[in-house]
């Protein structure tokens, strides 16, 4: 018997999700806690996700292949826009404040490795979201595919048509 998500527990993390977006995440973004709070959830994610996958060996690719593939298609989408935003304007912090981090305190080849980096790190960081909220995780993850494509839509209106 399938395991079904739990949608009050889903409720909880939209919530939650949504408090975090609009009280703090917003607050600190354009401040060096927005990258480094990215880069220490990524990190714990993507061990937790590393170790469920290789050691636990519970979690399957079948777990989270439809919502990595939409992440995935996000995240080909911004690195787009971002690289065509950088062609027209340079990298500055409005077009990507993450990458202009990176640029600024590693230098721009850590950027190119930030961006390849990405792709497979996305894969655990999912798995850790998936093993700490089980199927749930869909809640959280829709909240942040919201913030990504009105991100994403302001990144082409604002620097890509321009």
């Amino acid at each position: 018997m399938k395991k079904r998500v739990n949608v009050k527990k889903g409720i909880i993390i939209l919530i939650v999700m949504l408090i975090y977006l609009l009280f703090i995440h917003y607050r600190i973004h354009f401040t060096i806690f927005g990258p480094l709070g990215a880069i220490s959830i990524g990190a714990i994610l993507f061990s937790l996700g590393f170790f469920a996958f290789f050691k636990e060996k519970k979690i399957k690719i079948k777990d989270i292949k439809i919502l990595y593939i939409i992440g995935i298609i996000f995240l080909a989408i911004s690195f787009t826009f971002i690289s065509i935003a950088t062609i027209k304007h340079g990298l500055i912090e409005k077009i990507d404040f993450f990458l202009t981090c990176t640029k600024n305190i590693l230098g721009m080849p850590f950027v190119y490795i930030a961006m390849i980096i990405a792709f497979p790190a996305f894969f655990f960081i999912m798995i850790g979201s998936y093993r700490i909220l089980g199927k749930e995780h869909i809640y959280g993850w829709i909240i942040i595919f919201i913030a990504w494509i009105i991100s994403n839509i302001r990144l082409f209106i604002n620097y890509v048509l321009r």
